[in-house]
């Protein structure tokens, strides 16, 4: 029976599997030889064992992983669990939560024929808490969160809550840009007329001068301003003026008067006196007014007349 001289060193033990039974953890290691040099690319048995409380203990659990090849650095990928367990081991049946276990590696060359003494022990270590979650599954303690479910269909919608508070007043917004000018209105009714402004002199001796209209006059010379200003008249008119101010606005007219009584009928005409008629064409000159006689009776312009 040939042994195997190898160190190997223990890298770390990962996630636990949870697909369905039997369940298995992942252990990694790389494989040396004496020399602490990796067995790179060599097939060889390795042969797993679990023990409780100590390494020293017998095992509750064996089983082996045949013709397992390293890599290019010597590592090795082992699934605990996924191994050949021996005839009286069962991995469902390790009591995880009882007590503390164990996990002790032997290697073997590969033979035809293989015995649990062929194997070299090359060490043993301490199972932390990555195995333990098998012990969850049936344990009085809630396991991970299950993956979230559907969404479910939308409820009704609630009633409406009472109304809260009134929020403080924001600040003031920029003034917003000034729109287009509006139509113009209609034209609104004339308003009443104002007071009678005074005169010429009397605005002359309210500013502190004192004198007749006549030393107004000659003094300010407003008498040509007057005339300069389109008037016409006398220097007579013009004192009227001056005493009466300039002409208000004229008002609104007046409602219309009551219609006046029918006067008295006149005597009957009996005849139509042509000798005194005359026509005004309305450009100030005017004609004497003819009967005359063709096929019928008809009146007739004649001779030019002075305008009465």
């Amino acid at each position: 029976m040939k042994f195997i001289y190898t160190i190997c060193f223990v890298l770390f033990l990962t996630t636990i599997s949870t697909a369905q039974a039997p369940h298995t953890f992942s252990y990694q290691t790389v494989i040396r030889d004496m020399n602490w040099q990796p067995r790179v690319n060599e097939t060889i048995n390795i042969s797993v064992s679990i023990s409780a409380d100590s390494p020293d203990s017998f095992p509750v659990y064996r089983e082996e992983h045949l013709a397992v090849t390293t890599n290019t650095i010597g590592l090795v990928n082992l699934a605990i669990g996924g191994g050949v367990p021996t005839p009286t081991s069962s991995f469902d049946n390790i009591d995880w939560g009882a007590h503390t276990h164990f996990l002790t590696i032997g290697i073997a060359e590969l033979t035809e024929e293989i015995s649990e003494t062929d194997y070299l022990i090359i060490g043993s270590t301490q199972l932390r808490s990555v195995p333990y979650a098998l012990f969850s599954e049936t344990s009085e303690n809630p396991g991970n969160p299950g993956p979230q479910g559907e969404q479910g269909e939308q409820g009704p919608t609630g009633e409406m809550g009472p109304q809260g508070p009134q929020g403080l007043m924001g600040p003031q917004g920029l003034m917003g840009l000034m729109g287009p000018q509006g139509l113009m209105g209609p034209q609104g009714n004339p308003g009443p007329t104002g007071p009678q402004g005074l005169s010429m002199y009397q605005l002359w001796i309210q500013s502190g001068n004192t004198g007749t209209i006549e030393e107004f006059i000659l003094g300010l010379d407003t008498y040509d301003v007057w005339l300069n200003a389109g008037n016409t008249g006398t220097v007579e008119d013009f004192f009227t003026f001056l005493q009466q101010g300039p002409q208000g606005e004229q008002g609104e007219q007046g409602p219309q008067g009551e219609q006046g009584p029918q006067g008295e009928q006149g005597p009957e005409s009996t005849h139509l006196d042509l000798s005194n008629l005359t026509i005004n064409d309305g450009n100030g000159n005017c004609y004497s007014v003819q009967l005359g006689f063709g096929l019928s009776m008809v009146l007739m312009l004649g001779d030019p007349v002075d305008c009465p």
